[in-house]
């Protein structure tokens, strides 16, 4: 009895009906074996994975005959096309192909059972490679950039072990292999055809397996000593090997089943394949199995074959597939464009009668707003002009304890005179006092002045003001008041530096800077002075205090500003408070820093004044 399925018949078989009738029949010795088909491709044959020849497919149908006399073992041969056809057909029962066919049917329900391997390559995952060669003296060709624009040579665009493994290569470099040669030659699956076409200059370059340069030119003297390869991968692998390559690595010749193939026969053919050892074939092979195709399917992804060649055309189904996350966007927009037009539409004529209250609206809006303006205007110059008496109410103390000092003196001068007990210079030191009490009196006056002008918005924030005048002036006031030890030095440029401002904030600004600048000094007992720094750049004009105080951590310096904090024992925390004010309504950039050996950096940035012939720089008087 054989067991041969056909187009005219194909009556299911049991896996627990076929082995029975297999055991039965080998127990009654019957005369008939069941006939296995197995699928070869017809050039195989050419070589082995190895340079030496030994005909694969061959030795494993002689092989699985021996091994498994109950059934028939009939190879049958085809092109790659014819195979799949077959397949498709069930006119094969198993089929000995390489990886990449193996992979291609996959969608076919086929099953791998085993891959072939050998002591030479034992991973069965890295079995065959691509060998990509030219002729020997073609100096020009170098590496797979140098290729581009040839002409190339293979077997078949169907070959996935001399073909489309290479052409994997190309597009791994980063170029397109559609694109990347100016012809590629095919010679109906003949591997010496492909030598013989590189070595007579009817190619540039030729697409083989591994190891079938070699093979061929054993058996082909023409060919020794005549190619030179491409890319090639130098290593222990190759010394393994025996044979040059050029790509990486994939799973080898694999045999699989297809669907219709009864279990137990199945069972029979693995465990017989699986079973094999390398002293029974004589190149050594033997068999096992793969795990990884997944690189074979992403070769196949890249080149947009086998499984992929959909990708090479354009359907409704792969347009959506492919862009609908697009498409659906697109949708989108349409729809919420319809929904926005329909509610346009409605809310015009609502829209229009809105408008006209609203233009109502904004009049009596922008007249509130002038008020608010006023009224924040009014209150901002209030604000200042309190901090403005808190100071003044400060530093008048100075002059009238001059005047105090002065009073006091003249008074025991006028005793003295009076009791007849005059002395020499007496009358000088009389009018020292009294010039002593006019000058004081004077510069009380100018301060409560300043505050007066001020509050009457005399002086607005438009003017011209030298800062480098301004500095000195505070430096002066600060030396002759002697309130405190610590002296100040200036560092300022030659010229003036004009920002636009109001000269009495900013005399107020520094003069803030400089005496908590001089209090934290004191208060850290350090013997140093207050350093002012004045540049100018034609972008900007950076004024800069530097003390000596004590260590400050970030937190402290980031709390800087803010009222009723500060870092001295005994200040309000209110200085640095009217500084940010002043900077801030003069667009000045206003910056602290800890500095790393104590004390604090603190650094305004103006804009410089475009200066016009008709302005001229405040801050000589105040």
């Amino acid at each position: 009895m054989t067991f041969v399925p056909s187009d005219r018949v194909r009556r299911p078989f049991t896996a627990a009906l076929l082995l029975s009738l297999v055991l039965a029949l080998g127990a009654a010795h019957a005369a008939q074996p069941t006939t296995v088909r197995i699928g070869l491709l017809n050039f195989e044959s050419e070589t082995s994975y190895l340079s030496r020849r030994d005909n694969v497919q061959r030795t494993m149908m002689a092989y699985l005959q021996e091994k498994i006399p109950e059934l028939r073992i009939e190879p049958h041969y085809y092109t790659t096309q014819e195979l799949t056809r077959a397949i498709e057909r069930r006119e094969v029962e198993f089929f000995l192909g390489s990886s990449g066919f193996y992979v291609s049917m996959i969608p076919k329900s086929v099953r791998d059972v085993a891959t072939l391997i050998s002591p030479n390559f034992p991973d069965p995952n890295q079995v065959v490679a691509g060998a990509i060669f030219v002729r020997a003296d073609r100096r020009d060709l170098t590496d797979i950039a140098s290729l581009e624009g040839k002409t190339a040579v293979s077997t078949h665009p169907l070959n996935f072990m001399t073909y489309q493994i290479n052409l994997g290569e190309i597009a791994k470099a980063g170029y397109d292999p559609d694109r990347f040669f100016h012809e590629t030659l095919f010679t109906n699956n003949r591997p010496v055809e492909v030598m013989r076409a590189v070595l007579e200059g009817r190619a540039d370059v030729g697409f083989l397996r591994a190891c079938m340069v070699e093979g061929i030119s054993a058996r082909n003297p023409e060919f020794q000593g005549k190619f030179r390869f491409i890319n090639r991968r130098l290593g222990p692998r190759e010394e393994r090997l025996g044979c040059r390559y050029s790509t990486d690595a994939y799973p080898g010749w694999t045999m699989a089943v297809v669907p219709h193939t009864p279990p137990a026969i199945t069972h029979r053919v693995a465990l017989a394949l699986l079973s094999m050892k390398p002293e029974e074939t004589p190149a050594g092979y033997s068999w096992s199995l793969a795990t990884n195709f997944e690189d074979i399917n992403n070769l196949f992804r890249t080149l947009r074959i086998g499984p992929y060649e959909y990708l090479r055309h354009w359907t409704v189904k792969r347009i959506f597939e492919q862009f609908w996350p697009a498409l659906l966007f697109l949708l989108g927009v349409f729809l919420t464009w319809v929904l926005h037009w329909w509610r346009v539409e409605k809310l015009v004529v609502r829209r229009t009668r809105e408008l006209e209250a609203a233009l109502v609206r904004e009049r009596e809006t922008e007249e509130n707003a002038r008020r608010l303006t006023g009224r924040l205007e009014a209150l901002q110059r209030t604000r200042t002009v309190e901090q403005l008496s808190s100071i003044f109410a400060h530093d008048l103390g100075q002059p009238l304890s001059a005047m105090r000092y002065a009073l006091r003196g003249l008074e025991t001068l006028l005793r003295r005179a009076k009791s007849g007990d005059a002395r020499e210079g007496d009358e000088t030191r009389i009018q020292e006092c009294i010039k002593t009490l006019r000058s004081q009196l004077e510069r009380s006056a100018d301060m409560i002045e300043r505050v007066r002008s001020y509050a009457k918005r005399r002086d607005g924030r438009e003017n011209p003001v030298d800062l480098k005048a301004v500095a000195q002036e505070v430096a002066r006031e600060l030396g002759q008041s002697k309130s405190s030890r610590t002296q100040v030095t200036l560092d300022l440029p030659e010229e003036a530096a004009v920002v636009e401002g109001n000269n009495l904030e900013l005399f107020l600004l520094l003069l803030n800077l400089l005496k908590n600048a001089q209090r934290a000094t004191e208060e850290a007992k350090v013997d140093a002075p207050v350093r002012v720094r004045l540049i100018k750049t034609p972008e900007k004009i950076r004024l800069t205090v530097e003390n000596d105080g004590r260590m400050l951590s970030d937190e402290e310096v980031a709390k800087l500003g803010t009222p009723f904090s500060t870092t001295s024992e005994e200040g309000l925390g209110l200085g640095l408070v009217i500084v940010q004010s002043i900077a801030e309504a003069h667009r000045a950039k206003l910056f602290y820093r800890a500095r790393e050996t104590g004390g604090l950096l603190v650094t305004l940035d103006f804009s410089p004044f475009e200066r016009t012939e008709s302005t001229q720089p405040q801050g000589t008087e105040s």
